[in-house]
């Protein structure tokens, strides 16, 4: 029972401890591949969320979690939330009206969006309540202030529209006066509870435009928490089957825009309710 190189002994030991190596090698590369996998999976999913709240907290119970699909956001306006970065969200930044001319301005000389790949236009310029822009002045200031990003490889998200008819008319009137004006693809608005209408928008507008799709702004506003989900599981799988459809952002899914019954965090912002976990995992 010698226990010296050559030794019957030494040479079970050795390969005892050459299995355990192995093993232990197999499990950090499967352990790996599959992290990897999941954050693949993360980065190209769809899921994403409009998000108004600013750096709170509560983005992490809703989007940091490993079980869900959220992968972006945007916060209506030019400047990202800390937590986005350390949860490893994709920001995209928006130029939502004249009064953010100068802050979008700023962080653009300040190379906030040298890492970005996409930015969003104006926020519902039809709309008297959001930015309230003719046709006339939205086109001199996309000339002015997003066309330029072209030339640093940013696609542009074209203005948002309200998904009513006076938001298609809009953007017929503002691609004409608009010359030599370019957007990549066209973000959409819908609030409503027919799921069947929501398609036959979608599919419309892809149509009339010619341009892949974001929906920017999705809610089912006055449901009751049972309609929400049907709702979200009719829309979600619906976009999720359309190739032009690049990316969907819910809103009104925080306790500052959604009501309580239909939120998708809990009143203290602790977790994700079970409306926010059948939406972060579409």
């Amino acid at each position: 029972n010698v226990r010296r190189p050559g030794s019957s002994f030494f040479i079970r030991y050795e390969a005892h401890m050459y299995r355990c190596v192995a093993a232990c090698v197999a499990f950090c590369i499967l352990s790996t591949v599959s992290a990897v996998a999941k954050r693949e999976a993360k980065i190209w999913s769809k899921v994403g969320l409009a998000w108004p709240d600013g750096d709170n907290s509560n983005l992490y119970a809703l989007a940091g979690n490993g079980w869900n699909h959220v992968s972006w956001l945007y916060t209506y306006g030019p400047w990202s939330v800390p937590d986005a970065a350390v949860i490893d969200l994709d920001f995209v930044p928006m130029l939502k009206g004249c009064d953010q001319i100068a802050d979008f301005n700023a962080s653009v000389a300040h190379g906030a969006l040298d890492s970005m790949t996409h930015i969003l236009g104006f926020n519902e310029p039809d709309n008297p309540l959001e930015a309230n822009l003719t046709p006339e002045v939205a086109a001199y200031l996309w000339k002015q202030n997003i066309q330029p990003l072209l030339t640093l490889g940013i696609n542009l998200g074209a203005p948002a529209v309200s998904g009513t008819p006076r938001g298609k008319a809009w953007m017929v009137d503002f691609i004409q006066e608009c010359y030599g004006c370019s957007f990549d693809f066209l973000p959409l608005h819908w609030h409503g509870s027919n799921c069947t209408a929501f398609q036959e928008y979608v599919q419309d507008m892809y149509q009339s435009f010619g341009r892949s799709i974001w929906i920017t702004e999705l809610s089912c506003p006055n449901c009751t928490p049972a309609t929400v989900g049907e709702f979200i599981g009719c829309a979600t799988g619906f976009l999720q089957d359309q190739p032009y459809v690049l990316r969907y952002a819910f809103s009104g899914s925080t306790r500052m825009l959604g009501t309580e019954v239909n939120a998708f965090l809990l009143p203290d912002g602790s977790s994700a309710t079970d409306l926010g976990v059948q939406y972060a995992k579409s």
